[in-house]
């Protein structure tokens, strides 16, 4: 969670803005096994997602530019109702 938290803060002192709270899912024993965190600036989007599996954790980030993939989508939906 320590590197979460870090991630997240340099993110946004590069001025990434978290889009929306974060989203945390703790396991039955407390412990936070899932957090994914949105970020935005100038068109596009970063999600940072972290996972503890039994004995593994992983901390990913994932971008991608807004115009494309809505246009993307569109192009999805376009085919999924035809």
């Amino acid at each position: 969670m320590d590197r979460t938290n870090a991630l997240a803060a340099a993110l946004t002192g590069r001025g990434w803005t978290e889009a929306k709270k974060r989203d945390e899912r703790k396991a039955p024993d407390g412990t936070v096994d899932v957090v994914q965190a949105v970020f935005k600036k100038r068109g596009w989007t970063v999600v940072m997602e972290y996972r503890l599996f039994s004995d593994n954790r992983t901390l990913s980030l994932k971008a991608f530019d807004d115009a494309c993939a809505e246009k993307v989508q569109a192009a999805e939906d376009a085919t999924s109702s035809n």
